[in-house]
């Protein structure tokens, strides 16, 4: 089925803009609008049809920031971007309610948690939108994502949380058409 306005009889590309000073990947921070549009256009050129934008580092270790902070960070950013008519797709990326609900408001097309939609609200509200998401497996928070990690067997574990969560997703009215899995292995 088409995920989004994403025909998936086809592959896709996500380019990734992190507005955040601590991040994963140097080459995907950025601060402003000209250098965000910029790179938004040669990925578009490059074949991106999602971009993903995030104002909260996920890397292991990070700390957490305030939901002010991670808001005034990519909320200016999604607006320019949407009235500018890209022509790819907006993917934001958050685990904070109060974002998600944010960014639906000023266009975003894709939610992306990290936390894997862990709560009612949540779920809820993206099943009342008919909000496509992207469900991620991550064990604990990104703080401490890597103290210890437990596994049985990590493949069979992984498919087994998003086989529980897409059970669950799906029983409290999320179209499965509107979920993508990201198995958390960056």
């Amino acid at each position: 089925p088409a995920y989004s306005k994403c025909d998936m009889s086809k592959p896709h590309l996500m380019g990734v803009i992190n507005l955040t000073p601590d991040s994963f990947f140097n080459n995907s921070k950025k601060k402003d609008y000209n250098s965000v549009q910029k790179t938004v256009k040669k990925m578009e050129n490059h074949g991106a049809s999602i971009i993903d934008i995030g104002g909260e580092s996920t890397r292991p270790g990070s700390k957490i920031i305030s939901t002010t902070e991670e808001q005034r960070r990519v909320i200016h950013i999604i607006q320019s971007l949407k009235q500018n008519n890209l022509k790819s797709l907006i993917s934001l990326d958050t685990r904070n309610f109060s974002t998600m609900k944010m960014g639906y408001e000023n266009g975003v097309d894709i939610l992306n948690d990290i936390s894997g939609f862990n709560n009612q609200s949540k779920i809820e509200f993206i099943s009342k939108n008919k909000i496509p998401i992207v469900l991620m497996h991550m064990q604990k928070e990104p703080k401490t994502m890597q103290d210890n990690p437990k596994y049985n067997f990590a493949p069979t574990d992984i498919y087994n949380f998003f086989s529980d969560k897409i059970n669950e997703l799906k029983s409290m009215g999320v179209d499965l058409g509107n979920i993508v899995i990201d198995p958390g292995i960056g």
